[in-house]
């Protein structure tokens, strides 16, 4: 397995890796805001069919008589689903709606000897009720996209709670009937839903940027092209991206498509199976950039206060930054920022990092240079406290989910278990989580255990 824990060949290319990590701080909030809770209990725009005939991602195309045989089938695990949960059907039956009637699709229809006038015809136990709570503490139990998604419900809270302050229930438009429509907080997460989970983040600069500087992307809704659905199979090819010189944004096809097959795009060649899930509710069975997104505090605290500064003068403070570990672990900059937060005073003073003197005074490195110096390992101790740290990151976040991979990837594969959809996406979310866990815990130890047989430090990493 080839380790990510790689040099940068330079310090431009590094201070550029440096520079993404730092925009993961800025984007923060935008990305807690992409929708809400969990997608609001997974509902996402992830499958949006027109008319009676739709084309599956490989390709098959189903007809209106084979949907009906599909939603029969959905319907008879639903039932099992139900009887397992010790379910009265009351003698209810789930049947389609014959054609013409007074309703569509499925309804309830009354078994052998009918249903008598007061007779009670649902009856549903506390355990087969489905709540947006709970999907979310149950469904993510153990998994960091429950503090993702508690944070998110927080951010729409405190914006509702901004708009009541500022007068937004005096400003609210009237519906049909002259009624005032008001603002709940139900409302804004449904508003932030739609807005953020169906835009794209394009570059618009149309200025010349200065040598070193970044260009912020702006976010924008983008009619038509967000009818799009997602295939990890499409690369970056197939990510939309504004065209400067004809003021159009395009994406390109990242296949040949036959007539009547389904078009996808990409929603990022990187996006990993929990970022999908907590940002459009799905997780497609071909993706396999797992990953797991933390927050830095998880890597335990700074030595000192000096150690402070330096990741505040880079945009990369303990409780702000966040970073993606993979199934090869981390790359450099993650490296550099955790060989940082556990470097001595006199580590730093020795890569010119002076504790209370202003960047770039003169006779004194920038941060951005003591921070490159860190960018390799600077002695063993330090090496070995890093790896320490790495290590028992990834052993802590595995004990704290309720269930292990194998136990995930039995319930996904045991034949005659109904699980609902959404639960589904969030057991292959947890999988891809634990699969970068695992694999990086195995990474880490190999190569700390490598250090501690006496390696030397230039060969630690090839």
């Amino acid at each position: 397995m080839q380790c990510r824990i790689e040099h940068a060949v330079g310090r431009q290319e590094f201070e550029s890796k440096l520079g993404f990590l730092s925009s993961q701080v800025i984007q923060h909030r935008v990305r807690d805001l992409r929708v809400s809770p969990v997608t609001s209990g997974f509902r996402a725009f992830t499958h949006k069919r027109f008319g009676c005939r739709w084309v599956q991602s490989n390709g098959s195309t189903h007809t209106k008589e084979s949907n009906v045989s599909i939603s029969n089938t959905k319907v008879e695990r639903l039932r099992n689903w139900l009887k397992k949960l010790n379910h009265d059907d009351c003698n209810l039956k789930l049947e389609r709606c014959p054609q013409g009637g007074s309703g569509s699709g499925y309804g309830a229809f009354a078994g052998p000897g009918g249903v008598g006038n007061g007779s009670t015809i649902v009856k549903v136990p506390r355990k087969a009720l489905m709540t947006e709570e709970k999907m979310r503490r149950e469904w993510l139990e153990g998994s960091p996209m429950l503090d993702v998604t508690e944070r998110r419900l927080a951010i729409c809270r405190e914006d509702y709670e901004a708009m009541l302050l500022a007068g937004a229930g005096r400003l609210t438009p009237r519906g049909n009937e002259g009624e005032p429509i008001s603002i709940t907080e139900t409302a804004v997460q449904w508003a932030a839903t739609m807005l953020l989970s169906r835009s794209f983040s394009l570059n618009l600069q149309t200025q010349k940027l200065r040598p070193g500087s970044f260009a912020e992307d702006t976010i924008a809704l983008v009619p038509w092209a967000d009818m799009l659905n997602h295939s990890s199979s499409a690369g970056r090819e197939s990510c939309l991206v504004y065209d400067q010189k004809s003021g159009v944004a395009t994406l390109q096809a990242h296949r040949t498509y036959s007539e009547g097959e389904q078009v996808f795009d990409s929603y990022g060649p990187s996006c990993s199976p929990s970022r999908l899930l907590l940002d459009y509710g799905f997780v497609d069975e071909e993706n396999t950039n797992h990953s797991v997104d933390l927050p830095a505090s998880v890597l335990g605290p700074v030595n000192s206060k000096a150690n402070e500064l330096l990741l505040e003068a880079m945009g990369l403070p303990l409780d702000g930054a966040i970073f993606s570990l993979t199934s090869a672990g981390v790359d450099e900059s993650v490296m550099a920022w955790t060989r940082v937060a556990v470097a001595t005073r006199q580590e730093l003073y020795d890569a010119g990092w002076k504790e209370g003197i202003r960047e770039r005074a003169a006779g004194y490195p920038s941060a951005a240079t003591v921070m490159f110096r860190f960018s390799t390992p600077i002695n063993r101790d330090n090496e070995s406290e890093v790896l320490r740290r790495l290590l028992s990151t990834c052993e802590f976040l595995l004990q704290k989910y309720p269930t292990t991979y194998e136990q995930d990837m039995d319930m996904l594969a045991r034949p005659g278990l109904t699980l609902p959809w959404g639960r589904k996406q969030a057991l292959r979310a947890l999988i891809s989580e634990k699969l970068a866990l695992r694999d990086s815990q195995q990474t880490f130890k190999r190569i700390l255990t490598k250090l501690r047989s006496g390696a030397s430090l230039d060969s630690l990493y090839r």
